[in-house]
Parts: structure tokens; sequence; C-alpha cells
């Protein structure tokens, strides 16, 4: 079966915490789940990690955005990753293998904010 693009940069971003020993888990959105969940939640010496994939141009949603936010406003490391910059996810693991690693939060997403309506749902 085909993969679809976001589908390609998951398998680049399983790839990597594989190699990087990276405890990981991809929930699947249902009825009864949070909406905005990242696709991936993680584990990494000790710090908790959320990344959420996005191919081409596509954006993070503002229930996505949310959850993100919620998990750097709780000392958590978020990241929005696609194909042109699958090495920011090497970069934050390594921000937590470094002893810049005092500041508890990484927060790989500010370019994601844009100026659509809020989500009201």
């Amino acid at each position: 079966m085909a993969q679809t693009p976001e589908g390609k940069v998951k398998e680049k971003v399983k790839a990597i915490l594989k190699r990087r020993g990276v405890w990981y888990c991809m929930p699947r959105g249902t009825t009864y789940g949070k909406a905005g969940v990242p696709d991936f939640l993680c584990c990494y010496e000790g710090r908790f990690l959320a990344i959420e994939t996005k191919a081409g141009d596509g954006k993070a949603t503002p229930l996505q955005l949310n959850a993100l936010r919620g998990i750097v406003n709780c000392a958590g490391c978020a990241l929005v990753v696609r194909e042109t910059d699958i090495e920011n996810v090497e970069r934050m693991l390594d921000f937590i293998d470094t002893a810049k690693c005092t500041a508890f939060a990484y927060r790989g997403f500010d370019d994601e904010e844009d100026k659509r309506k809020p989500d009201t749902r």
C-alpha cells in the first residue's frame, strides 16, 4: 500500500527515535480520545516529548497547537516536523542530551502560528 506524504515523514521520525533509543507510541484518534493529541508521544532520558508531523506546507491545527503548548507549559518538549526539517528531531534529542537541558522545555513550533480562526470545538 502506498504511503501518504505525512506517512513518509512518520516513518523517518520512527527511524530516528528507534536509533536513538527513544520510547514512543502513536495514539490513534478515536471518538473517546482527546482532540489535538500529537502524532508521537515519547519519553527520552526522563523527558516527555511530543512530535506532530506534517507534510508539505501543512500547518498544525489550533487544537494541535494548544496540545503542544500545554506540553511545553508542563516542562515537556514539543515539535512540529516535516520532511524538509526532519533533522529537528535529532536537534531536540541532542538538546536533551546536553548540559543546556537545565531549561526543561523545548518549543519547536513557533513558525506554525497563523491567522486562522480559532477552533471553537
